[in-house]
């Protein structure tokens, strides 16, 4: 991400489940917590901010696979539309 002369890396680690709703074809709601890292490189300086946090996500898309599992909770298997709360 770019901000005129700034550019930000964010990274974020996931560690663990807080909550997961699955609506199976309807979608999902998940809420898990890791490490946030964010990094902010200007032309004369960069700055890294590194903090524990809690993410939302919501899924609108069929969690459901074909095999018939639900929405598995791990760092492998995290729905790609999501929001940060």
């Amino acid at each position: 991400m770019a901000d005129g002369s700034h550019t930000y890396d964010i990274a974020f680690q996931y560690e663990q489940d807080a909550f997961l709703l699955d609506f199976g074809t309807a979608g999902a709601y998940h809420r898990f917590m890791g490490a946030v890292s964010v990094r902010r490189s200007g032309p004369d300086h960069t700055e890294t901010l590194r903090a524990r946090t809690l993410w939302e996500l919501l899924h609108f898309a069929p969690t459901t696979s074909a095999d018939g599992s639900g929405l598995r909770s791990s760092p492998d298997h995290i729905p790609p539309v999501g929001h940060q709360a």
